[in-house]
């Protein structure tokens, strides 16, 4: 992969396992090396990051220029946060894996619906957190605070079928969830990071498990 994305000339930072053989045995916390792949050698930028719960991240990047420094790199890589959060919010509480039936119709509707309620959520919250963050930015608060997702998607959930059939009602019901979407919060915690674990469980993805609605 790294090699593909060089050679389109794409930049790019990702996180490898300290198991990956080329960044084994390096001590420094930046710092540029050479692979060999294809009969050529090409190099690699490898950055080494220490989250709050002592554990070690590896990144590696083809962004060898010296003005950016190892502090921007550990800043960029924990604006994946949103990113992360957004794929457990379709994975696990929005089941996008999980469909109802087996028929091309069943899965096309189950993930046209999954989709048009993450992008609900999505603007409800994006509407939310701009209003909290005028409301408290004349504050001097030790926290920052945003609207706190899941309990929105909870909201959009119990009225996901007057959303859908009552367009007369729809405006109603997006202004309600976002009035109480305000008051909801949840702390913005910086560099946050979850505990990786090294087992993959199997995941065997049902047709017949998908949640009511």
């Amino acid at each position: 992969m790294f090699d593909y994305l060089d050679t389109k000339n794409m930049l790019f930072l990702m996180r490898v396992p300290s198991s990956f053989k080329t960044v084994q045995n390096i001590d420094s916390n930046d710092c540029i090396l050479e692979y060999k792949i294809n009969r050529k050698y090409r190099k690699l930028r490898v950055i080494k990051i220490e989250l709050s719960n002592n554990i070690t991240e590896i990144l590696v990047t083809n962004i060898f220029d010296e003005n950016i420094k190892y502090d921007k790199f550990k800043e960029l890589y924990f604006l994946r946060w949103r990113v992360e959060s957004k794929y457990k919010e379709l994975k696990s509480s929005i089941q996008i894996e999980e469909f109802s039936g087996t028929k091309p119709i069943s899965i096309e509707q189950d993930f046209f619906v999954s989709i048009y309620l993450s992008m609900v959520v999505a603007l409800i919250k994006d509407e939310a957190d701009a209003a909290i963050a005028d409301e408290i930015k004349d504050k001097n608060l030790k926290s920052m605070y945003q609207a706190n997702r899941n309990f929105i998607l909870g909201q959009v959930f119990n009225r996901i079928i007057n959303l859908l059939v009552n367009a007369k009602l729809t405006r109603k019901i997006l202004e309600i969830i976002l009035e109480k979407s305000k008051k909801i919060r949840s702390q913005i915690r910086p560099n946050r990071s979850r505990e990786r674990k090294n087992k993959h469980p199997r995941k065997k993805h049902h047709h017949n498990k998908k949640s009511c609605i």
